[in-house]
Parts: structure tokens; sequence; C-alpha cells
């Protein structure tokens, strides 16, 4: 099997390796998609993908997955020795697995077993991300929301005030992501005829993702009424059975989102780590360097974080064919 990076030249030909709400992760800036391919005659035929990003001293496999007519071929063990590598160039400590047990997305058996067997430990859970639909938002908080009328869209803004938000916008979440911001679903809240409140809505391959909201008031309506115009907006643009994707690393407010979202389980991921120096390091050492792991994932899960991206080099190789 050979590599390469994702771009926007091949990605669409890795697309049916990674689920719908996964792909959002290979047009942003902050996840770096690497693909494996057998060549056939003339035409390079795509096997694997995996997907990582880089979070503080870590770098994190957020997606793995090898064709099922390709597996136990060690496919997948040449990618995860791929990540290693990474991790290495760029003095990383370790390495994180995010493993997510659901159905839809476990068809190979058991991820966590494959990710032992490779010498990873289990050092937590994470439960703070939501895959809802925008019926699931507006069904919970329509009795708090009686009227939208205070809140419009950014494209019917001024160019200046438009200008304006998306530049406070950008300063948290980066240049990179204002070409997927949807300018209808992302609005704005008016208060005595001023713009008191924005929240920004990406939209990427059909998975809508709220990621910044600015707030000059302390109206408790101002964000449950954005998010049931923002839903109502996101229906009518991919109807009912669109998805919204949201992530909280904040323990303020991944209360909210469970406060709001009550009847929607949040996606549940065991997180798994392995060090950098994983052949190196003796079984004792490495159990007590697991639970140091783990103890320190559980101080920082209050801490936001931002990734950043890898430096990568990009692999030669022959083009991706259809």
């Amino acid at each position: 099997m050979d590599k390469i990076l994702v771009t926007g030249e091949n990605r669409e030909h890795y697309l049916d390796l990674v689920p719908a709400d996964f792909v959002h992760m290979m047009y942003e800036p902050d996840y770096i998609t690497v693909g494996g391919y057998e060549t056939n005659g003339k035409k390079a035929v795509p096997v694997a993908v995996m997907i990582v990003s880089k979070n503080g001293k870590e770098l994190v496999i957020n997606w793995l997955y090898v064709a099922e007519d390709k597996r136990s071929l060690g496919y997948g063990e040449e990618l995860v020795d791929y990540a290693f590598t990474l991790a290495e160039e760029n003095s990383l400590i370790h390495i994180t697995a995010m493993v997510r047990r659901t159905e839809a997305h476990n068809t190979a058996g058991d991820p966590m077993d494959y990710f032992l067997s490779l010498g990873f430990g289990i050092a937590g859970r994470s439960e703070n991300e939501w895959l809802v639909t925008p019926e699931e938002i507006t069904v919970k908080i329509a009795a708090l929301v009686k009227d939208t009328s205070a809140v419009s869209s950014i494209s019917n803004q001024p160019d200046f005030a438009l200008k304006s938000r998306l530049n406070v916008a950008s300063e948290r979440i980066g240049e990179d992501s204002i070409p997927f911001i949807d300018n209808e679903v992302s609005c704005v809240y008016t208060e005595n005829g001023k713009v008191a409140a924005s929240l920004i809505v990406k939209n990427i391959g059909g998975i809508y993702i709220p990621v910044d909201y600015h707030s000059e008031t302390n109206n408790p309506v101002c964000l449950p009424t954005m998010m049931v115009y923002a839903a109502d907006r996101i229906v009518k643009q991919s109807g009912k059975d669109a998805y919204i994707y949201a992530r909280f690393d904040n323990e303020k407010w991944q209360g909210m989102a469970r406060s709001i979202l009550a009847k929607s389980e949040p996606l549940e991921h065991d997180i798994m780590k392995a060090p950098i120096n994983l052949d190196a390091i003796e079984e004792k050492a490495y159990e007590e360097w697991l639970e140091q792991e783990k103890k320190r994932t559980e101080a920082l899960e209050a801490i936001p974080k931002v990734a950043e991206v890898i430096d990568i080099e990009y692999f030669s190789g022959v083009g991706i064919g259809d």
C-alpha cells in the first residue's frame, strides 16, 4: 500500500471511506487526512484512510478505516505507524485514538480491541460531542422561544456589519474557516436597534457546525432564539434529516448542551493512548505512564483546546483514479 496526502485534488475518491459526520474534518485546516491506495495497472484504488489532528503535545487519530476487502493485510497498522512517525517528527509525547462506540461506525469488530493489540491503553471516556437533527433542537427549546423576529441571517447585514462579525469570528476559528461559513444559517440577534450577538455556523459536506458564538447581551433567550432560527434555516436548505455537529471542550458549554439536548445522547468516545516510544517502555512503566495520563486527562477536561496544524510532507506517487 502506498500513502498520499488527501487534498482537494483527490478528496472525492476517499469520501466513501469516511462517515458523513466525519467528512467535515477532511475540509478543515486543523485536520490532516492520509490516504492509502493500491495501484492496479495505471489506476490507483483507495483502500484506507486516516484523519489526524494535533492537540497540544499529542497527535490525535480521529478516524481510521480500511476497506472491508482489504483488512488483515496490515494496512491499518501501516497508517498507525505513520501516525507515530508524524508525532515523533513533531516532538509530540503521545498518540491518542478517539474510538466512537456506536454500531454505525464500528463495522469491523471492536476497534478498542484493535488499538489494544497495537499497544494502546484505555485512558478515559469523552462525552462532549453531539450529532443531532434541527428538529431535536427546535422541539427541546420551543417552549422558550416564541418569536424569532429579533434574529436575521448575516447575509442580510450591511457589508460593514458582516465584515465586522466575520473578523471577530476569524480571530477565534481561523481565517481558513471563513470560506465554509454558511451566511444564510449564521445569524445575528438585534436588541434595541443594535446587533447584540452573532452565531456563526459552517456547512461542510452537508454537516452544519456551530463554530462561534459572540454576545454583548445578558438576555437569556438570545442564544436559544438564534438556535431555533438557525435550525429553521437548515431545514429550509437541507430538510429535517440534516445533521448538526457540535463539540464542547468547556464544562460550562457541555452543561448547556446537555440541558438543551436532554433527549439527545452525546457521542461517546473511548480515549486510547500510547506513548511515542512505545516499543522502548517496559510493561510496568507503561502502566504507570498510562495511569498518569488518565489523571492528567481528567484534570484538563474543562480546559478548551485548540488544534494546531501539523507540518506534513507531500507524498509522491501516482494520481488517484476514478
